[in-house]
């Protein structure tokens, strides 16, 4: 009966004017019981971002985070081409997008002053520049952190900083060779979050240590995706909006040529 109920919600939520109502409906119930408020993500109903604090902050980060990561894959595209990056013009508009619009964040100030959030995402902008140390060492803090277990079991974004934290840490483990501390982590991980990456990681972990048996058990659960927040956590980024807007105006004045 539960189950048809829930199917009969979910049906309901396809038709326009009665999803929105159902959603809104089930908003206020959620507000009453102190839960996050749901919204649309990828045809999928998901929990929205939390209120921060630092807001602003976070948003900055997570726009850093992308503009990054564009510019480590466009580097090594450019790389693989036996062309040098600095020499390649959208390098170059990257690079000074980014001194431009972000040259005042400080990720190493943040990890240790922002909320959870911020925290996170300053941490893996150091992580993914290199900077490894300290990154572990708030990847780890985050773990530590028992609020945290507790809102991720309630909230997605918190969870996935949660999931992504121990991830990060577990490989560390593994790396060392520590593989029952990396598991440990893992299998207290999966209590949060038993699906997708840190499924994974259990399974090959069992896997290399030649427990078969165990690692197909997780098999499964590995094979289905987390829920994956970067273009919902940016949908309405106006930083990144301003990047786009900059490689826009760029790629057409460099179709016009020069007069």
């Amino acid at each position: 009966m539960k189950r048809l109920i829930f199917s009969l919600y979910h049906l309901m939520t396809r038709i326009p004017v009665v999803g929105r109502l159902s959603v809104f409906a089930l908003n206020l119930y959620r507000q009453l019981m102190g839960k996050p408020r749901l919204i649309y993500h990828e045809h999928r109903l998901v929990e929205a971002l939390p209120r921060l604090p630092d807001r602003a902050l976070y948003d900055k980060l997570a726009a850093l985070n992308v503009v990054d990561a564009v510019r480590a894959v466009t580097a090594d595209f450019y790389a693989r081409l036996g062309i040098d990056p600095g020499a390649a013009p959208v390098m170059r508009i990257l690079t000074r997008t980014r001194q431009d619009l972000f040259g005042d964040v400080d990720p190493e100030r943040a990890r240790h002053q922002g909320s959870v959030l911020v925290r996170f995402e300053a941490a893996w902008n150091l992580f993914q520049s290199g900077t490894t140390a300290p990154a572990l060492e708030t990847f780890r803090a985050l773990l530590s952190d028992d609020a945290l277990w507790r809102r991720a079991r309630r909230n997605v974004y918190f969870r996935e900083a949660l999931v992504r934290s121990g991830e990060i840490v577990g490989r560390d483990a593994e790396l060392s060779g520590d593989l029952e501390t990396a598991l440990n982590l893992y299998q207290r991980l999966v209590t949060v979050a038993g699906r997708g990456v840190i499924a994974r990681r259990v399974a090959l972990l069992l896997w290399r240590q030649g427990r078969i048996r165990e690692a197909a058990l997780w098999a499964e659960r590995a094979i289905w995706s987390d829920h994956n927040l970067a273009s919902q956590a940016v949908k309405h980024n106006a930083h990144l909006g301003r990047v786009t807007e900059i490689l826009a105006k760029a790629g057409a004045e460099s179709e016009r040529g020069p007069d």
